[in-house]
């Protein structure tokens, strides 16, 4: 049995892919709740009935942490020609194969350290702290339930 996804990520797609990628990783939702802290913090500290200016610090980097988030993976399509570049995975038996940016590999599904699906993507943990998201959309027909018995059968559970 073999799975193959080809496709060309548009900027909507890479932002979309980037935010579901960020939001798999255990560091950023502790960064999330950091913020959401200081945030209540900052309220808290300050009262009910504080004026906007006394809480302009924390509501600059909360605002700050919202155009990064929002803005960077626009930024990061438009400035490397990388992240426009042909999408190849190829899922079998033995392994997952990729190529993208310049990279290409094939790796045993034991390499594979982690496997999370989200509404749109398939978020995979490569090797040397890569992430690729895999847009749902892209698999043909019956292609997905293939990948998802490949990936099941070779002992890499999809969360």
């Amino acid at each position: 049995m073999r799975v193959s996804v080809d496709y060309r990520p548009s900027r909507k797609t890479f932002s979309r892919a980037t935010h579901a990628s960020w939001n798999t990783q255990p560091s950023f939702q502790i960064l999330v709740l950091m913020m959401a802290g200081l945030w209540a913090a900052a309220n808290f500290a300050l009262g009910a009935g504080a004026q906007l200016e006394q809480q302009l610090p924390a509501f600059t980097y909360i605002l700050m942490a919202i155009g990064f988030y929002v803005l960077y993976p626009s930024l990061a399509f438009s400035a490397d020609s990388k992240n426009r570049s042909d999408v190849h995975l190829e899922f079998n038996r033995s392994g997952v194969s990729y190529r993208f940016a310049e990279r290409e590999s094939s790796i045993p599904w034991s390499s594979l350290r982690q496997a999370t699906e989200t509404r749109d993507f398939y978020v995979l943990a490569l090797p040397d702290r890569l992430r690729v998201a895999l847009p749902k959309e892209e698999f043909g027909p019956g292609e997905e339930q293939r990948f998802r018995l490949l990936a099941a059968t070779s002992g890499v559970p999809i969360s």
